[in-house]
Parts: C-alpha cells; sequence; structure tokens
C-alpha cells in the first residue's frame, strides 16, 4: 500500500481543499461538494526503476515559509492516525472527528487502488479516459457510511503501512505531542520527549535534568549502536565518525534511586553501607575511569538483583546478605577491578540467577585484558579510533549493552559539528525503523503497541536542508536512495521530501514536485512547468522558489540602488568610498554599468585623441564581452 492522495477536512482552512497529491505516478483530485473522485495515470520516471530498488516514488514539496510543507506533514498523520484508530474498532462504535479520504496503491501482482475515506458519501470515482485505457480495480472502505445491503463495508487494515516523520526544527507541537498508530515520531521535539519520559520512567535521571541534555545522552548511544552494528559495515555511501569518546557518569542518580529504594524496604541500614562503600572505593582508587567503573558496576549489580519492580517481599534476604558482602568488601587491593570482581565471586553462591553477574564479571575483566584501555584507564575519559580500534568499541559496546539495563553509566562523544550530528541522526532514526536489522523488514507499532511487518514506508523529510553544507545537501538524495535501496529488502519506500534548497531540488523531475502556496490563508498546490532535474541553482532560485525580484540579497540590492541614484547627483569627483563599494560588487554587467557612470563624473584631464580611442576600444570589448556571456547564460537556463 503506498499513499497517493490525501484530501483531510480538518486542514482545508477555507471553502477551498484541493487534498494533497502525493505521487508521481497519478493526478488525483475530489471534489466534495459534488462526490466526485477524478484519476488519471501519468507518465512518471518512477514506474521504470528511476529512483533505484525498493524505491516507489520521490516528491518534493517546496513552498515559501509559511505555505504549508509541515503543515502537509501533521495532515498525513493525524489523519493516518485517525484512520488506524478507527480500523481497531471491532465494534465499529466510534465516529472518526473528522471527514477525510486517503488513496492508496496496492502495488502487488494485480495493482489496483485502495479508498478508505470517513463521514463522506462514497464518491463517483472517474478514470479519464485519455491517460486510462481501463478502469483500474479498486477497494472503498467505509468507516461511517453503509454499503448497499445496508450494512458497514469492511474495515483496511493499515498495518501494512508506516508513515515516519523527520525534521530537525525543534517544534512545541512536536515535544508536546504524540504520535500513535502507523506514525514513526522521527522529530527532534518527539526524540526529546521521548527520551526524558523514559529515563525518567527508568529512574535512569531526575527531574533537574536537562531534557536537552538528556537527549544529546540518548541519541549518542543509539548513534554508537549504528556505528559498531555489524550490518552497517557495508552500504553505507557516507563516512562515518572516526573517533569516539567514552566517560562515565555520575553515580549520584543511581545511588539516589537504590537509596529511596532500600528506605521503602525499611532496610535502613544499607544506605550509610552503600554511600560509605563508594565514598571508600573514590578515596582509595581516585576518581579515574576505572574506579568510576568499578563503582558503577557494583551497583548496577545490586540493583539488578536486590531493588524490587514491584514488589519487595522475595527480595528482603538477598537484600541484606548482598549489603553484608558489601560493607566487608576490601578496598586494600591496587585494582578496583578486583575488588568488585571478589565480591561476584561471594555473592554469586546466593544468587538463583547468575546470568547477569557473568556479565558485569566479563566487563571487568575484559577492560582488564585491553591494553589501550588500561593504559588510558587514569583520565577521565577513553578516547579511541573508529578505524584502529573498532574492535575494541565493538568490544566495549556489547559488553555495555549486557550490563548498562539497571543504569546506563556510559556518556559518549564523537565530537560531530551540528550538522554532521543532524545529518548521522537522520540515517540513524531511519534505520532504526527495521528494528533488529532481519532481513530488511520494517515494523510499525499499532495503538495496540503491537508490532506487525509492513510492505509499505513512507519517509517524510521537513525542512530536509537544514545544518547542512550546500555539498552535503548535493549528496543528500543520493546517499538516500543509496542507502535505503541496500538497507529495505521487503517493502517499497516513498520519500517526501519539504526543502528550500534549490540543489536538492535538481535532483527532482518536474512531475516529481509539488508546489505550496498559501493565499489569505487558503492553502492550495500550484503546477509549474519548469525543469527542475539537472537545472542550475540560479534558474531554481529565481522560479522554482518564486524569487520573482531576483536572487540578489535584499541589503546589496538597495545599496547599490543608493549608489547609483547617487552616481547621478555628482558633478564632477566621485568619493573614493563609492568607488570601493562598486569594486565589491560581484555580478560584472552592474559592476561594469557602475563603473561607467563614475567615470563620466571623474574630473576632465587632457588626453590625446589616440589615448582616448585606445580606452574606449578596451571598454567597449569589455562590454561586448560581457554581453556575450549573459547573452549565453540566459540561453543555458531558458525552459519550455
Amino acid at each position: 500500500m503506498n499513499l497517493l492522495y490525501i484530501w483531510n477536512a480538518q486542514y482545508s482552512m477555507a471553502k477551498l481543499n484541493d487534498g494533497y497529491l502525493l505521487s508521481s505516478r497519478y493526478e488525483i483530485t475530489f471534489d466534495k461538494e459534488n462526490s466526485r473522485l477524478s484519476i488519471q495515470c501519468r507518465k512518471s520516471l518512477s514506474t521504470n526503476g528511476f529512483w533505484g530498488e525498493h524505491i516507489y516514488d520521490v516528491m518534493a514539496v517546496v513552498g515559501r515559509n509559511g505555505a504549508g510543507k509541515t503543515q502537509l506533514a501533521y495532515s498525513i498523520m493525524n489523519t493516518l492516525d485517525e484512520a488506524c484508530r478507527l480500523s481497531e474498532d471491532s465494534s465499529g462504535s466510534q465516529a472518526s472527528h473528522f471527514p477525510f479520504l486517503l488513496v492508496f496503491e496496492d502495488s502487488g501482482r494485480d495493482s489496483k487502488l485502495i479508498i478508505i475515506a470517513a463521514d463522506i458519501p462514497k464518491p463517483e470515482i472517474v478514470f479519464d479516459p485519455k491517460y486510462c485505457r481501463y478502469n483500474i480495480p479498486c477497494d472503498y472502505f467505509s468507516f461511517t457510511y453503509p454499503n448497499k445491503n445496508g450494512s458497514y463495508s469492511l474495515r483496511c487494515d493499515l498495518k501494512r503501512f508506516k508513515f515516519a516523520y523527520f525534521t530537525d526544527a525543534l517544534s512545541l507541537t512536536d515535544y508536546r505531542q504524540k504520535k500513535y498508530g502507523v506514525v514513526y515520531d522521527g522529530s527532534l521535539g518527539g526524540g526529546i520527549r521521548q527520551a526524558f519520559e523514559f529515563n525518567q520512567g527508568m529512574h535512569y535521571i531526575d527531574r533537574t535534568i536537562s531534557p536537552i541534555i538528556n537527549y544529546f545522552d540518548d541519541e549518542m548511544d543509539r548513534i554508537l549502536k549504528f556505528v559498531c552494528s555489524e550490518q552497517n559495515k557495508t552500504g553505507i555511501p557516507f563516512s562515518l565518525p572516526q573517533w569516539i569518546t567514552f566517560s562515565l557518569k555520575d553515580y549520584d542518580v543511581n545511588l539516589d534511586y537504590i537509596l529511596q529504594e532500600l528506605s521503602q524496604m525499611k532496610i535502613l541500614e544499607g544506605k550509610d553501607i552503600l554511600k560509605k562503600k563508594c565514598n571508600e572505593m573514590r578515596e582509595r582508587y581516585g576518581w579515574d575511569m576505572k574506579s568510576k567503573l568499578a563503582i558503577h558496576i557494583m551497583l548496577n549489580l545490586f540493583k539488578a538483583y536486590c531493588i524490587p519492580q514491584t514488589s519487595a517481599d522475595h527480595l528482603q534476604g538477598i537484600a541484606q546478605v548482598f549489603l553484608k558482602k558489601i560493607s566487608q568488601m576490601e578496598c586494600f587491593v591496587a585494582d578496583p577491578f578486583d575488588s568488585v570482581l571478589k565480591l561476584m565471586e561471594e555473592i554469586k553462591p546466593e544468587l538463583d540467577d547468575s546470568e547477569f553477574l557473568v556479565y558485569c564479571q566479563d566487563m571487568l575483566q575484559w577492560v582488564k585484558e585491553q591494553p589501550v584501555l588500561q593504559k588510558s584507564g587514569s583520565r577521565d575519559t577513553w578516547m579511541l579510533n573508529l578505524v584502529k580500534e573498532a574492535k575494541i568499541v565493538e568490544g566495549l559496546y556489547y559488553r555495555y549493552q549486557k550490563t548498562k539495563f539497571p543504569f546506563p553509566f556510559f556518556s559518549i562523544s564523537f565530537g560531530l559539528s551540528t550538522g554532521e550530528y543532524a545529518f548521522l541522526r537522520r540515517f540513524v532514526r531511519i534505520n532504526e525503523l527495521l528494528k533488529k536489522n532481519l532481513n530488511g523488514h520494517v515494523y510499525v507499532t499499532n495503538n495496540l503497541n503491537c508490532e506487525t511487518h509492513c510492505d509499505s514506508l513512507m519517509l517524510y523529510f521537513d525542512e530536509a536542508d537544514q545544518s547542512l553544507h550546500p555539498e552535503w545537501q548535493r549528496k543528500q538524495l543520493d546517499w538516500l536512495l543509496q542507502f535505503i535501496s541496500a538497507r529495505f529488502k521487503t517493502c517499497m519506500v516513498q520519500l517526501i521530501i519539504a526543502t528550500h534548497s534549490p540543489i536538492i531540488l535538481s535532483d527532482i523531475p518536474r512531475g516529481h514536485v509539488l508546489y505550496l502556496e498559501n493565499d489569505e490563508q487558503v492553502i492550495h498546490m500550484k503546477q509549474q512547468k519548469i525543469r527542475t532535474f539537472g537545472n542550475n541553482i540560479h534558474t531554481l532560485f529565481r522560479d522554482a522558489f518564486f524569487l520573482s525580484k531576483g536572487t540578489m540579497g535584499s541589503f546589496a540590492e538597495r545599496k547599490i540602488n543608493e549608489i547609483a541614484q547617487s552616481l547621478q547627483g555628482f558633478k564632477e569627483q566621485v568619493p573614493e568610498d563609492i568607488y570601493n563599494i562598486v569594486e565589491e560588487i560581484g555580478d560584472d554587467v552592474i559592476r561594469n554599468k557602475l563603473w561607467q557612470m563614475c567615470r563620466i563624473r571623474q574630473p576632465k584631464v587632457h588626453q590625446t585623441d589616440r589615448e582616448v580611442t585606445e580606452k574606449t576600444i578596451c571598454l567597449l570589448r569589455s562590454q561586448v564581452k560581457q554581453i556575450e556571456a549573459t547573452i549565453r547564460e540566459l540561453e543555458r537556463i531558458r525552459y519550455d
């Protein structure tokens, strides 16, 4: 199921509501007043595998600020969420919050259209005979209006489709609004909210921590998982980070939660024992990576076996034994790891299930055997090269995954710039749609929190050019297509890219561009004939991004006009600062024209006729070259 068209009464904002066409393969319009759905096939480059393997279609969304690009994304999300909510209501008692209509294409062996509607009578479906020689098979599903037999139509299963939304613009709406159903929230605001809610619920952070800092810690962990995944070693068309830095978080949050739980369990002496032992280890071993890691592992071990998830009754005994062993733990050996390893051996016979303890033992023993980590262990961080020391990073990551569940103790950094981070984060989030990377399967979580396999995926990138250097903008779509083709093996993917970048738009053929305009709060689509694919940036800025008044900066334009006007007022000598400004103008035609005006106002000096003639010839030759260059540029950018 690939989404072709969406009409949503909630987003009309006025009487005019065009709906949104989301595919280049069809031309679809819906006339609600006359209950008429018109469909015609279009010639599309997508039908011949133009974009690559597993790519169903690519569309670009263009418009001024406020034209409705983000609103389009929310229209899709809210409509899909509403359709998903209604489809999962087995009783059929739920009413739709707003009228909507969705048109999908089931591009299986026998291609057909699937139309899903709510709160609208079944429309007349009209195929344009000029473009559709035969009627395409259609399945119609309605959530509210009965069919001819008086019963409601069958409910369409939307679990086969997933919509993923990505934006790096921080939005209050994204931060507040949870997304459900077939929607995957990859927005910056949604990521901050999700990370904060999860880590607070798991008692990994307290309420005083900044949600932003917490979010970046969480994202670095996701990137580490992506970098260390074996399936990510091939098929990545861009460079991964070269360095990674591990540092250890303060254990106070974890310790405070443990102490709070011990009070609930009425084991008051445990608070003093744990705090005393942590302070004793700090004083004995210092405050380097090894000492911190030993304390973190000890606390995680205690938390895993002694702190209850629900009831404390069955953990009272083991907690008492564990605390006794900790109080007797000696801190006189040279290595803090040896102290904790000895504690593990003493407590192991008391445990029914020692699997987590074995993981903790393996972590400490393995770190002891790594010369690189031992050498830098006296510092506050481990800085490792992701190429030369890849095996060590992978080994550390593997053991960290096994021991971090009670409390994630590492802070991770890759030394990325804002643009590098935003770029890499996007690919990490896309990859997360694959869950365990099992044969490229995409999974969707519905409103009932059940994961099901889906075979169609729409990725919506809002403000796709944000934070990216022009060179990365130039490569972004190509990298996306290569990445998706290599990873998503069992589903068809649609891409929608909302952008202000003419560089990105030059990768998109004209039939794949949706132009939005906001005319007196009426958002509607606009057709353009400009050939965008492979076009030059100047033309795309002027025509595709509606810069009809020019592509020069407004300040520069104003200053040049002021100079031109001031030159009209000078009778003799032109001030030197005017010359300096004219010299800085980059456009050759404008600069030379102003130079001519400056020369006219220069004081007259005695020159021979020969000198005047030579200078005039040079000036005219220069003008001829500029005119010829301008003609060539105009011929190059001309379009039908």
